[in-house]
Parts: structure tokens; sequence; C-alpha cells
């Protein structure tokens, strides 16, 4: 399982899932796991297919805007615009699976996750999310929709910003360390 395809796609080797914490009742200060405690193959696929599903289905909305969308004129920015939405969707879907159970819709200290995209963005489903975004705008060759940014922006960064506060105060020295070497 470690050596997939899919597992190096997303950044997870089974020992690392196995010893990340990513799994509940596996704490990830307690070292080497025996192997009655490894996490069984169906945990692990129903947490890839958990983290696909939260990407899927927008995903699919955004494959029928296309799919309605797709006719001439073929200009080099909608080309462009194609290419940054299946990029961005891609992207998001890496870093979601990355997240694993880390994942939430509020701010939440389960896990400090520093592998993969994570490793280099600490925001990477947001960062990839708008890639995504204004890669569709520009498919959709519908530039005045870019001004729902001056809404979606902000937002995103009060969400970031509330995200890094609980990180901070639960991982302390450890996040701010994380931080100094990861960008947004």
């Amino acid at each position: 399982m470690g050596g997939g395809w899919w597992w190096r796609v997303v950044g997870i080797r089974g020992d690392e899932l196995q010893n990340s914490g990513d799994l509940e009742g596996y704490p990830s200060d307690h070292g080497p796991r025996s192997s009655r405690h490894s996490p069984s193959r169906a945990i692990i696929i129903l947490m890839t297919l958990s983290a696909l599903l939260v990407t899927l289905v927008p995903s699919i909305g955004v494959a029928y805007l296309i799919y309605l969308f797709w006719q001439p004129p073929w200009t080099p920015l909608r080309i462009v615009g194609l290419v940054l939405t299946i990029l961005g969707l891609l992207l998001v879907t890496v870093a979601r699976v990355q997240l694993g159970k880390s994942f939430s819709l509020t701010p939440q200290a389960r896990q400090l996750v520093t592998h993969g995209l994570y490793s280099r963005i600490r925001n990477p489903v947001y960062l990839f999310g708008f890639l995504a975004l204004v890669g569709l705008i520009l498919f959709l060759d519908k530039p005045y929709y870019l001004l729902a940014f001056l809404f979606v922006l902000p937002m995103q960064f009060l969400r970031a910003r509330a995200e890094a506060r609980v990180l901070e105060a639960h991982f302390g020295d450890e996040y701010r360390q994380y931080k100094a070497r990861t960008w947004f």
C-alpha cells in the first residue's frame, strides 16, 4: 500500500498515516505501532473516500458548468481558465486528502499537518480553491464575477487567521516554527 501511486500522489505512506494521529485512537506521540494497532486498509480507504467526497461534489458542479459553456470562442484566456480550474481542483483534492481527519468546518486543533503540500503552504485548500475559482471565472468568460472576491478573500483570510490562532494556542512553539518556514 505505501508504495502505490495514489499514496505517492497525495504524499502519504501507510507508516506515516499510522503514526500521524490521523486515525482516532492512534496518537502520534507514542512512537511506532505494533501490528495489532495498524489501521486497516478499509479505514484508510474510507478516509480517502471521505476526502474525495468533500472535493468531488463541488468538482461535479464545476464539470457541469464547463459542459454548459463548452463552446467557441476558445480564447487564450478561456483555455488558461480551464487549465487553472482543473489544476486548482486537483490540488484542492490532494490537500484535502493530506489533511486527513484534521479537516473540519470550524477551527479545531486535532493534529498539526506538515507533510505534502502542507510542508510549504499552511492553507493549500484555500489557495488552490481560489485558483480553481479564478480559473472557472476566466473559463466562463465572466470577468465581472471577479467582484465576488471582494467578499470571498477577506472571509478566507479571516478564517485562516482564526485557524492559525487555534493551532498556535494548541501547538505553541511547534506551530510558530512551522509558520516561520511556510507561506500563507
